[in-house]
């Protein structure tokens, strides 16, 4: 479906699934401090959750674009939003069963994953202290062999983009702060645990 705002005397305008209309008017929202700032043009952008939204220019109204995240780091972008809408709202209904705050991973971020761990069904992730910008401080290790990960040299950089394609459920859990680690079967989120290891069970959370 079409949603349409007039933000900053411009026409902005998403595609989406009928489920993400209520997500999509707070997308379109989020360009709103640009148009404050006079920069509501063809091409601009803003962090949206996890992901980036452009602005497309199709005849007078600009159009919210999505990256096409299994071809990035290739700049590439969709006209609907709703993978971008879709993970945002699973990482909040995640957030809000912990009770916590959460702290963004970006999709153009890295993650480290032990040799192999993309392909295992029982893995766990832990996020430790960023080094730059491009590092997310999320480490992906299996349960068959959590020390793994403590073998630096070996340890594969994945962009987080590509898991829309290859692993999606993980991507839920990349909003959890730093120090908690999130224990994932297959497509369901098992168990959480805080910085201080303190058990925090969420089995109902799997892929959309």
């Amino acid at each position: 479906m079409l949603i349409e705002r007039r933000v900053g005397g411009r026409t902005l305008r998403a595609d989406c699934q009928q489920r993400n209309q209520a997500a999509a008017a707070a997308a379109i929202a989020a360009f709103e401090p640009l148009a404050a700032d006079g920069d509501l043009n063809d091409g601009a952008r803003v962090r949206f959750g996890f992901s980036m939204l452009r602005l497309e220019l199709e005849g007078d109204v600009l159009q919210l674009t999505e990256p096409v995240f299994e071809a990035w780091p290739r700049p590439r972008w969709r006209p609907t939003i709703d993978v971008t809408l879709d993970v945002t709202a699973s990482q909040v209904r995640l957030l809000a069963a912990v009770e916590t705050e959460g702290e963004d991973s970006w999709f153009d971020q890295l993650l480290l994953t032990a040799p192999g761990a993309l392909d295992e069904r029982e893995n766990f992730l832990r996020r430790v202290g960023s080094v730059d910008e491009l590092d997310s401080g999320w480490l992906l290790g299996t349960l068959r062999d959590p020390e793994a990960l403590t073998a630096a040299d070996n340890l594969e950089p994945v962009e987080i983009a590509r898991l829309v394609a290859r692993h999606r459920t993980l991507l839920q859990a990349l909003a959890l702060p730093r120090g908690w680690v999130a224990i994932v079967i297959g497509d369901t989120i098992r168990e959480v645990f805080d910085a201080s290891g303190k058990e925090l069970l969420a089995s109902r959370f799997g892929a959309d």
